[in-house]
């Protein structure tokens, strides 16, 4: 039951997973990596998040830029009250990713941005 579970279940997805893997890195070139550089070229850094390097490569649209209140209410929320964990969730809900790019978030595609987004009378939802 373990071999068909950990080796025939899921052979196809891991042929296809080295295949992809291999296209993109050369196989001679796994012998230059320990299996934790492997394991941080595959998953990303498990490292705290720079939200700063976030904060410097996020574009804003609408109204907004780098300084306006609301903007420094998000970003001094996110710095100053958000445990390391609810960070990375704020990371994944925003990106759909929990760490960071590996090169930071400069070579982020798309970039991470924040729009204004006006709200008319009706719209608004009854508290």
């Amino acid at each position: 039951m373990a071999h068909f579970r950990m080796y025939r279940q899921i052979r196809d997805q891991t042929l296809a997973f080295v295949k992809g893997f291999k296209s993109v890195v050369t196989p001679d070139w796994l012998s230059m990596f320990s299996a934790p550089e492997l394991q941080k070229l595959i998953s990303g850094d498990s490292d705290s998040l720079d939200m700063d390097d976030l904060r410097r490569h996020t574009q804003y649209y609408g109204g907004y830029h780098n300084n306006h209140k609301v903007i420094n209410w998000l970003w001094d929320i996110v710095e100053n009250d958000l445990t390391t964990d609810e960070k990375g969730l704020f990371l994944k809900f925003v990106t759909s990713c929990s760490k960071p790019p590996l090169l930071g978030f400069a070579h982020m595609e798309p970039p991470f941005s924040i729009r204004c987004v006006e709200v008319s009378d009706d719209q608004v939802i009854a508290e």
